[in-house]
């Protein structure tokens, strides 16, 4: 069976050579999948920066210019511009271990693409630092957000509910508890795919490669 590539001599020590500077085919194909799943991890963080950057400023501009009586109305409008304003920061504070993350991918990435050996190796190590972020990022939705979340609904509630069924509002509340719960652990455990499956796929090249990284390997 070919191998993928081919030793060259011109190769740069610690990278498997081949004639025309390229890594192999399989090596290839992780480093695309890792610069896109990277790039978009980053796009996703620079949205949400910009989201909440606009959320900040606005509520801080015209925060006095909404209404500012006793009435039910008006506090619950006060209340759900402060409760925005400190959603926004908590999930700008959230992104930034995601973008850390993401820059220290598209490296690894870069360097698996050029056939570096130490590259590929770094990504093994790279899945525990993201299952971390990601372990990190639910407990700050389950510690902080959740209990804003529900303290903010309490408030709404005891604003607005005077007009309500009885027994609605309790109903109402539970199901939004368990939302604020059940989704970050849904979501969290969706993160903590790519990361495994990066690993997987990282040990399998690796144990691909001859003893030798300036020899042939074998087809992946």
């Amino acid at each position: 069976m070919q191998p993928n590539f081919l030793p060259s001599a011109a190769a740069v020590p610690g990278t498997l050579g081949a004639p025309m500077g390229r890594a192999p085919k399989a090596w290839e194909t992780l480093s695309t999948v890792a610069i896109v799943l990277a790039a978009a991890q980053l796009l996703s963080f620079v949205y949400s920066m910009v989201t909440g950057l606009i959320t900040i400023t606005v509520g801080s501009l015209f925060g006095g210019m909404g209404p500012t009586g006793s009435s039910p109305l008006d506090t619950t409008v006060q209340d759900m511009r402060r409760f925005m304003q400190t959603m926004a920061l908590v999930d700008m504070a959230r992104g930034i271990p995601f973008a850390v993350c993401s820059v220290v991918l598209l490296v690894i990435a870069l360097g698996i693409r050029r056939g570096r050996v130490e590259s590929l190796r770094s990504a093994r190590t790279w899945t525990w630092f993201a299952l971390g972020v990601v372990a990190a990022s639910l407990c700050l939705q389950l510690f902080i957000s959740a209990p804003m979340m529900a303290g903010y609904q309490r408030r709404l509630f005891a604003n607005m509910g005077a007009g309500a069924a009885p027994g609605s509002m309790g109903t109402f509340e539970v199901f939004a508890s368990l939302s604020a719960i059940v989704m970050p652990v849904f979501w969290s455990m969706a993160l903590c795919v790519w990361p495994i499956v990066h690993r997987v796929w990282a040990d399998r090249l690796l144990r691909a490669m001859p003893d030798d990284p300036s020899g042939p390997a074998t087809s992946q």
